[in-house]
C-alpha cells in the first residue's frame, strides 16, 4: 500500500486518471483509510476547476514601475 508522501507525488496523474491501473488501485485503498489524503485530493481537484474557471479571466497586470514600487514598500514595511 502507498505511503501519504507517495499519494502526494502521484495525486495529478490519480486525478487526471492516468496511473496504471495497480497504483490507481492502491491509491483508493490509501484514500479510503487516510482522511488526510482524502482532503489533499479534494482540495486539489477545487484548486484545478478554480484555476480552469479563471482561463478566460482578463485582467491589466500593474506596470514594472508600479510592481516595483509595491515590493519596496512591501519590504520596507517588513524589513525584507
Amino acid at each position: 500500500m502507498l505511503h501519504c508522501k507517495d499519494v502526494a507525488e502521484k495525486a495529478s496523474a490519480y486525478i487526471d486518471n492516468e496511473l496504471p491501473i495497480r497504483t490507481r488501485l492502491s491509491m483508493k485503498m490509501h484514500l479510503f483509510i487516510c482522511y488526510k489524503c482524502q482532503r489533499y485530493i479534494k482540495q486539489l481537484k477545487i484548486t484545478i476547476l478554480s484555476l480552469a474557471g479563471l482561463q478566460n479571466y482578463q485582467t491589466d497586470l500593474p506596470s514594472e514601475s508600479v510592481s516595483k514600487e509595491l515590493l519596496d514598500a512591501f519590504r520596507k514595511k517588513y524589513n525584507t
